[in-house]
């Protein structure tokens, strides 16, 4: 299991972010929130127990929470002037637009 402990959003990766960042401008702050946000899940990953041994150890309360500060701090930073209440009605705007247009297909 130790493969997983390598798990990192490939250079490759960073570098295409940044190319459509540059070429949108329009959507460049996006792309590096989409960009900070991925590297938080991969850290996430990384500090995960890989093994049931580790599992077996672990204090699940205690690293869902721990996971759920990091995961704060992540929307904290795509959303820095609302946090969890800018992300939820952003989250909402998103759904209902696309559930608008799934009812516009359907016409």
């Amino acid at each position: 299991m130790s493969e997983f402990r390598e798990l990192v959003v490939p250079v490759e990766a960073f570098m295409a972010w940044q190319e459509m960042a540059e070429s949108q401008p329009e959507d460049a702050e996006e792309w590096r929130d989409y960009a900070g946000l991925l590297t938080a899940f991969a850290q996430a990953l990384r500090r995960a127990p890989l093994s049931r041994e580790a599992c077996e150890q672990a204090e699940i309360e205690r690293l869902l929470i721990e996971e759920l500060v990091h995961l704060a701090d992540a929307v904290q930073a795509v959303f820095p002037q609302g946090g969890f209440e800018e992300f939820r009605s952003y989250m909402s705007a998103a759904a209902r637009e696309r559930e608008s247009r799934a009812w516009e297909g359907r016409a």
